[in-house]
């Protein structure tokens, strides 16, 4: 059935059963509906206001009232009364109201209607300065729009801790866009003003799309023109509000998907910053929009430089790492735990793996590592055979097949000028299965990378990553060198 009324609001009833838990509102008597054709949602128009609607749920006439019932009206408000009147405080657009009515069979009975309208009620405006719409767009009178940058919040999250950073895939290809969000005007919507200066970062798998992208494993796309009629709207669902952007993205695109529409829930906002989740393709993108425009450090170039490194951890340190996620014991001037061949030196290195998901040490060099010669590290390592290497940990995602410790070393080596994405860039070399309870020498070759001028980085990783399983390591006499 379709009809069309005042304002081109239009009404499309369509129908869906499906399994559902029965509430317990209402009663029942001995005749009770069994499909739509029992009941009807019956929404009109009210007089005087356009954007005001009467309801009314009809039952046939041998039908009881419902045992469970309710009505969404699309615009994220709800009601479990029969009757009744409702205002479309939105923008110009369809909205779909659902009356939701449960069986005592445990059937759910769902009736739609559609309703469009064609220009905005002024009151969804506000100009409310508490509200999210004026947040984002400075209200109504801002026609020019509120320009926003990427915070440093930004980062993949884990969804069940916030506090925990997966990856800060930030570079400079997303830390020089800025988006502008304009208020609704003559529009449907508000315009989406993307300004990426020329490239814009995205995931590898959209890199085959762009004529200059790279498939296998880029995360940045150059020369991508964003849409000049990309949109903005406000929803609400579930008690949330949510952020759609009709061909257009926030800086990174995480899907081929998102060049058409992202959505991200508003996690808070204020008038200079606003946090969200990317909820159109994963919850773990974690989005921070400040309007402090941030400054991008120009970076200095490095020497490429053949520079012999050595560390044996008994006198004054020449490699100083860098903890991360390391336990307390960690140190770099421990007692050695068996002083006796091929090691019998009086200090090593107690590296302490934490339930952090990447525990690590790191050292970057103040050169770019000239591998044409110098391209094998070499430690020995002590691996406790005390250490649980069967116990199942958590892991990172599903991504991580591996969830226990293991007698594992990995090196890495890596572009630390890519910050936070450094990982993208690494050429791992790793010796699985080391024998436990005794010294081991091992070699690291980085000779087929030889060609590389990128790196500057050294990784090194015990017992695996991507899982929650701690262990206690130690190794010695650390170099880097042409043999």
């Amino acid at each position: 059935m379709k009809s069309k009324i005042n304002l081109a609001i239009i009404f499309i009833a369509t129908f869906a059963l499906m399994a559902c838990s029965p509430e317990s509102d209402f009663e029942f008597s001995e005749n009770t509906l069994t499909s739509p054709s029992d009941f009807t949602l019956v929404m009109t128009p009210s007089s005087g206001n356009e954007f005001e609607y009467n309801y009314e749920v009809v039952f046939g006439a041998n039908v009881s009232t419902a045992y469970s019932i309710v009505i969404h009206f699309g615009d994220g408000g709800t009601t479990r009364a029969l009757s009744g009147t409702h205002e479309y405080v939105v923008f110009a657009g369809t909205y779909t109201a659902q009356c939701i009515i449960t069986t005592p069979y445990g059937n759910t009975i769902i009736t739609e209607q559609e309703i469009v309208f064609t220009k905005d009620n002024e009151k969804a405006y506000g100009d409310d300065e508490d509200s999210f719409l004026f947040a984002l767009t400075g209200g109504k009178d801002n026609v020019n729009g509120k320009k926003w940058y990427i915070g440093p919040w930004t980062a993949m999250r884990n969804p069940g801790n916030r506090g925990e950073v997966w990856w800060d895939f930030k570079n400079d290809a997303l830390m020089n866009d800025n988006f502008t969000f304009k208020p609704n005007g003559l529009q449907p919507n508000g315009a989406f003003v993307y300004v990426n200066n020329g490239d814009t970062h995205m995931n590898e798998e959209l890199g085959h799309l762009f004529p200059d992208g790279n498939p296998d494993g880029s995360f940045v796309t150059e020369h991508y023109t964003p849409p000049a009629d990309a949109t903005w709207k406000i929803t609400a669902r579930d008690g949330k509000q949510y952020l759609t952007i009709t061909k257009g993205f926030l800086g990174y695109a995480a899907s081929p998907d998102e060049l058409n529409e992202s959505e991200y829930e508003v996690v808070s906002f204020s008038a200079t910053t606003i946090r969200l989740y990317n909820s159109s393709t994963w919850d773990g993108w974690a989005w921070e929009l400040t309007v402090e425009e941030p400054v991008i450090v120009p970076v200095v170039p490095k020497e490429l430089e053949e520079v012999p490194m050595f560390e044996d951890f008994e006198g004054d340190l020449s490699i100083n790492f860098v903890f991360e996620d390391m336990g307390p014991f960690a140190s770099a001037k421990y007692s050695n735990p068996a002083p006796v061949p091929i090691n019998a030196s009086k200090f090593v290195f107690l590296y302490q793996k934490t339930n952090a998901f990447y525990s690590n040490i790191s050292f970057v060099a103040p050169h770019l590592f000239d591998l044409t010669e110098q391209n094998i590290i070499k430690m020995k390592v002590f691996i406790p055979g005390y250490n649980d290497f069967e116990t199942e940990g958590d892991v990172a995602g599903n991504w991580i097949s591996n969830r226990k410790l293991r007698p594992r070393v990995a090196v890495k080596l890596q572009n630390s000028l890519r910050g936070g994405n450094a990982w993208e860039t690494e050429t791992v070399r790793f010796h699985d299965d080391v024998e436990t309870d005794k010294w081991v020498e091992l070699v690291f070759d980085f000779s087929a990378v030889a060609a590389r001028i990128d790196y500057d980085k050294i990784v090194i990783q015990f017992g695996d990553e991507g899982h929650t399983r701690p262990g206690i390591f130690f190794f010695d006499d650390f170099s880097f060198d042409k043999e």
